[in-house]
């Protein structure tokens, strides 16, 4: 499998459009530092900190890099001899090592333009500013490695790209907040008729469960960035891709490729 992931590598490596979806997230990512954060280095690395959902965003463009030709692609590699196992997964870590590389381009340009560029305060605040940051990344990795997981199992079985896009984005936007009440009342009558307290009975889990772009709020990432909460979004995340990769490996070992 890591001669197939180093093989997807070396071919995103070669597509513009790799390059050019990294250039416009860099040219984004300085232009909101620069504008909206104020003039100083701090106030650029808690502007960072405001940032971690573009990983919702960015994951199916991630993916898209990587399986954006799989219809035409996967009957060859499948003739050739390789297992659909390692197939779908080496795509997946594929796609993941990508973000991580994407992600650490953004991070540190941005940071290190803002280090050169801006002017500078104590030097502790700018170190507390940073960890802050550290902990708003830690956070947010495994949730974006969940969306990579469930954007690739999306391409992997539908064919149709704006398809699955819309997909992603309307199942999280709409149905959702539509399953985290459901949920939410499932709980409520299975507390009151058995009397027996469930976990689900917690909005706010339901929430980060159903909806785990939540979790990567500003708002959330500021004033609850605790080990709890660390904890939470690793097993929110890791959950979503172990389910979706379980769920798209399971379909595509009996799909009919044609």
């Amino acid at each position: 499998m890591l001669n197939y992931i180093k093989a997807e590598l070396w071919k995103v490596s070669r597509r513009r459009g790799f390059y050019a979806a990294a250039g416009v997230f860099l040219g984004l990512t300085h232009l909101f530092g620069f504008m909206y954060t104020g003039d100083s280095f701090e106030h650029l690395v808690h502007g960072v900190c405001a940032t971690m959902l573009t990983g919702f965003a960015a994951a199916p463009v991630l993916v898209q890099l990587v399986d954006g030709r799989f219809g035409d692609t996967v009957r060859n590699e499948v003739s050739f001899g390789l297992s659909r196992e390692e197939i779908y997964l080496g795509k997946l870590f594929s796609g993941i090592l990508i973000g991580a590389a994407l992600c650490a381009v953004l991070v540190g340009g941005v940071l290190l333009s803002g280090w050169v560029l801006l002017d500078h305060g104590k030097e502790m605040e700018e170190l507390r500013a940073l960890m802050i940051l550290a902990g708003c990344l830690t956070a947010a990795l495994p949730i974006w490695c969940g969306m990579v997981g469930l954007c690739h199992m999306l391409a992997t079985l539908i064919r149709s790209q704006s398809v699955w896009l819309c997909a992603y984005f309307l199942g999280f936007m709409f149905c959702g907040p539509l399953a985290v009440g459901a949920l939410s009342l499932l709980a409520a009558l299975f507390d009151a008729v058995f009397r027996f307290r469930l976990s689900l009975h917690q909005p706010h889990l339901i929430q980060s469960v159903c909806m785990p772009w939540t979790l990567l709020l500003s708002d959330r990432l500021g004033e609850q960035l605790t080990p709890a909460y660390l904890l939470l979004c690793w097993r929110v995340g890791l959950g979503w891709l172990l389910a979706s990769s379980a769920a798209g490996l399971l379909i595509f070992r009996r799909r009919d490729i044609r």
